[in-house]
């Protein structure tokens, strides 16, 4: 049950990168191999690392401390989803030339790791299968970062609607989720 526990876990944390790379090929901007790897790498070792620190100190801590903890890192983490700067793809592409470069797919990387680091910490505190999550991890964000970037590059050719609305209303409505 671990072993499924590890890729549900890890599914949900790309679910942001799906979101930020739908968004981006919306406005027709591309994620090339490279930065989708450098995205990859950033939020998966992020997430593993969050992991391993949480199963560290759920030893030290007792259960009903560990749940107000979470609680609280979840909850800042909705308000700074909310604010976060990338959250509009314009911003992410500093350069303006419609392609993430491996630079923006850095800072894009560490706004998306906010989940892993926050989620990777309270499943670290449970009993999760740590090598399975991270291997997920990295399976899941290659894929969400792809598939995201090619749904939202498609519909933007196919439909003569300007979906820059769109992208904004979904990446909001991902930050407010982050509140619950």
């Amino acid at each position: 049950m671990s072993i499924i526990e590890a890729v549900i876990l890890a599914s949900s944390c790309s679910v942001d990168a799906f979101t930020a790379s739908f968004a981006y090929g919306i406005k027709k901007i591309r994620i090339p191999f490279i930065s989708n790897q450098i995205i990859n790498l950033i939020c998966s070792s992020i997430f593993g690392a969050a992991l391993y620190i949480g199963s560290s100190v759920r030893r030290y801590i007792p259960d009903n401390i560990t749940k107000i903890i979470c609680f609280g890192i979840l909850f800042i983490l909705g308000i700074i989803k909310i604010i976060d700067i990338f959250g509009e793809p314009k911003n992410a592409d500093t350069d303006d030339n419609k392609i993430i470069s491996p630079a923006e797919a850095t800072m894009l990387a560490v706004s998306l790791s906010l989940d892993g680091i926050a989620v990777g910490f309270g499943a670290g505190m449970g009993n999760i299968n740590i090598p399975a999550a991270i291997l997920t991890s990295v399976i899941a964000n290659t894929i969400a970062v792809t598939f995201g970037c090619r749904l939202g590059n498609i519909l933007a050719r196919k439909l003569p609607f300007d979906f820059a609305w769109i992208s904004g209303a979904v990446l909001i409505l991902l930050a407010v989720s982050k509140l619950f």
